[in-house]
Order: structure tokens, then sequence, then C-alpha cells
């Protein structure tokens, strides 16, 4: 009983790292050594995946999330590069970034790093993509410590949602 309990961590960290590397072989998406690069007219987009995105919805995106957290864009800022890549290569750069990440058991499902002004997300998905470029703007719009970050981010993706489906509702 005692060296099947001390096996059940081992196994729970195997299952964690196995899903990680299932995710990016199972996907429906596709990932290749060299991106697709696109110009919006806010947001430079880097993509590794095979999918296809639009950088337009991108950048109403952006505008979105800017009006949601009260900041007009100012463009002496430097444009966030969103990247499109494995999610192996997104928790790779995270515990790149966080070494002290290596002792929790949670995994990066997406990354904003500041020196950069890079979003590194591994499909396009409004949710990630919005919680990303709150950090962007609250990195350099809004005077708050970087623990309030993750309140201030998911404080805007749950407006966003709000209004998406206020939008639905009123939109037949």
């Amino acid at each position: 009983m005692t060296s099947a309990r001390s096996r059940s961590p081992l196994l729970v960290i195997w299952l964690l790292l196995l899903s990680i590397l299932l995710q990016g072989c199972l996907s429906t998406t596709r990932y290749r050594a060299n991106p697709r690069i696109q110009i919006g007219t806010y947001v430079d987009i880097w993509s590794f995946s095979d999918a296809e995105i639009n950088p337009k919805e991108v950048d109403e995106l952006y505008l979105k999330v800017a009006r949601l957290m009260d900041i007009t864009p100012d463009e002496s800022i430097p444009r966030p590069q969103v990247v499109i890549a494995s999610p192996v290569y997104i928790q790779q750069k995270h515990l790149m970034i966080h070494p002290s990440a290596k002792t929790r058991t949670g995994i990066a499902a997406a990354l904003y790093i500041p020196q950069k002004d890079q979003i590194l997300i591994p499909r396009l998905d409004r949710t990630l993509l919005t919680h990303e470029l709150a950090h962007y703007f609250t990195y350099h719009y809004v005077s708050a410590s970087h623990s309030r970050w993750e309140w201030i981010a998911d404080k805007t993706v749950n407006n966003e949602r709000v209004i998406r489906r206020i939008d639905r509702v009123e939109k037949p």
C-alpha cells in the first residue's frame, strides 16, 4: 500500500507530461517550422499553425480589450506580437522565464512576455487572447503591481464574455 501511494504522484506527473505531448500530436492544429507573418493594423501575427488567421479579427479584439480596460492605444507603444505556437513550445518558454513553475503542476496555456511584447497562444482563441492582451495593456498602460495582473486579466475576460452574450441576444 505504501509503495502504491509513493508511485501515485509520479503517475500524475507522467500523465500530465503525456497530455502535453499528445495535445500537440493529436490536435487538429498542425504546427510548422517557419511562421506565416501577417501584419494587422495594431498587432503583428507570427503563426506557426496551419490554421487560417484573420488579422482584422485580432485587431478588433485588440480594440475591444482596450475599450474594456478604458485605454486609448498609443502608437508610440510597441505593438504586440501574437505568436501562434505549439503548447509544448509555450510551456518550454514559460519554464525558461519562470523556473520556479517546475515545482507546480500548472501548465501554461498561453503566455505574455513583456520584455518582447510577445503573446504566445496555441490557437486563435478569444478567451486566451483577451487574457494575454489584458496583460499587454496592463504592462504598458496600467499602474498595477504584477500580483494584480491575473485579477485584471480575468476581470477583462469576464467582461468580454458578458458583452459577447449581450451582443448575441440583441442581434437576432
